[in-house]
């Protein structure tokens, strides 16, 4: 798997959870104190993800990192 390939899985699974917690990028992004262009660009695989971030995501999300970055 190429880092691309990981960077867009990561955002689907990502964007999949929100959805299903109906928030919006918006909200998201102020759980995450980001900008909506980062979440957007973050779920679309065109940015990747500091460590502090990918932990405080998968904590406000309710998932593992595991998850957030293989889908495990």
């Amino acid at each position: 798997m190429t880092e691309k390939e990981l960077r867009i899985n990561m955002g689907k699974r990502i964007k999949q959870i929100r959805l299903q917690k109906k928030w919006t990028q918006q909200e998201f992004a102020e759980y995450l104190g980001v900008s909506v262009p980062m979440i957007s660009n973050l779920e679309n695989g065109k940015k990747s993800i500091c460590l502090y971030n990918l932990l405080k995501c998968s904590e406000i999300l309710g998932v593992s990192t595991d998850w957030v970055i293989k889908g495990e």
